[in-house]
């Protein structure tokens, strides 16, 4: 008798300080060009709970850093169609590269619905960022239901490509190979070997590959 009072005073203490949940934050993963900026989405699905506020950690990789508007303030918004009265605070990064973000109502308002975008957050890339793959990871992620019972979601990790302009044959760095790759890629219509870059091939960002690529691609061998 003695021990199932106990386990039963456990599991409500249990109750109280923190509750494991199938609720997740997904973040998109990132190909991105040296010397570019882009925007993030972070969606938080929460078919399990309601929530009032939540705080993370986010560590993005050398090269990587989030982009700061003309008062200095980290360009990270929450998402309007989600938030009722919701206020998002991005501390500076430690030095290992670590942001951290605590959202929260003024009024205790939940978050609006179950699924979608919560964060809309801009980076930028280095202009001498090594090309590689990288993996971003969101950690220590903790959650506040209407009874501010804290909520434990599992860490996200999300994918993330550095791209060299120019570099078409992916080897780390832009020579006239590159060059003779995308001539290569425009003589046979597209086929070409599976070390082919698109996105560094691409120099004018149309979004397909011609011959002013490759002459983009020669302008930057020779410094023009």
């Amino acid at each position: 008798m003695m021990k199932n009072i106990r386990l039963m005073m456990l599991m409500a203490l249990l109750t109280i300080v923190g509750n494991a949940s199938a609720d997740e934050l997904v973040i998109s993963d990132l190909n991105i060009k040296a010397g570019e900026t882009k925007t993030i989405s972070i969606e938080l699905n929460n078919p399990d709970n309601d929530y009032i506020a939540f705080e993370f950690s986010l560590k993005l990789p050398d090269g990587i850093s989030i982009v700061t508007d003309e008062y200095d303030l980290f360009v990270a918004t929450i998402n309007n169609k989600r938030s009722n009265d919701h206020v998002l605070d991005v501390s500076e990064p430690n030095n290992d590269g670590v942001y951290h973000f605590l959202c929260y109502s003024n009024g205790n308002k939940t978050i609006k619905e179950k699924s979608g975008e919560i964060i809309s957050l801009t980076v930028q890339c280095a202009d001498d960022a090594e090309a590689g793959n990288y993996t971003g990871e969101a950690y220590e992620l903790i959650f506040s239901d209407p009874n501010f019972v804290e909520v434990d979601l599992a860490d996200s990790s999300f994918g993330i490509k550095i791209i060299v302009p120019g570099d078409a044959n992916g080897d780390g760095s832009v020579t006239i190979a590159d060059a003779v790759a995308v001539v290569n890629y425009l003589l046979n219509n597209g086929s070409t070997g599976s070390n082919f870059v698109f996105e560094a091939a691409d120099i004018d960002g149309s979004e397909t590959i011609t011959a002013a690529d490759a002459l983009g691609i020669v302008n930057i061998i020779i410094g023009n």
